[in-house]
């Protein structure tokens, strides 16, 4: 399990965006994330996501932006999980 985490790592680092365009992509295609372009790009200018001392941005960096910026939000109350539509009423 650790040696599986740290291969997954490793790869992560490997993976560079080069701009905020691909970071944005991989945000919103990979991680599912609703967020615009413009909004990646003003977090940028604002620090919030930090290029690598070489330039890019690591795939663990964004992984750790996204995750910060966006957490999963998950609501707890049980009467959200009760469907809102029609009852089901057995295929006819």
């Amino acid at each position: 399990m650790v040696k599986a985490q740290q291969k997954i790592d490793k790869e992560q680092k490997k993976r560079v965006f080069e701009n905020a365009r691909q970071v944005w992509l991989f945000v919103t295609g990979e991680l599912g994330l609703r967020v615009s372009e413009n909004t990646v790009r003003n977090h940028i200018e604002a620090g919030k996501l930090r290029p690598r001392k070489g330039g890019g941005f690591s795939e663990k960096t964004v992984r750790s932006y996204a995750s910060n910026v966006w957490p999963k939000q998950v609501d707890q109350d049980p009467e959200k999980d009760t469907p809102t539509g029609p009852a089901d009423r057995g295929g006819h």
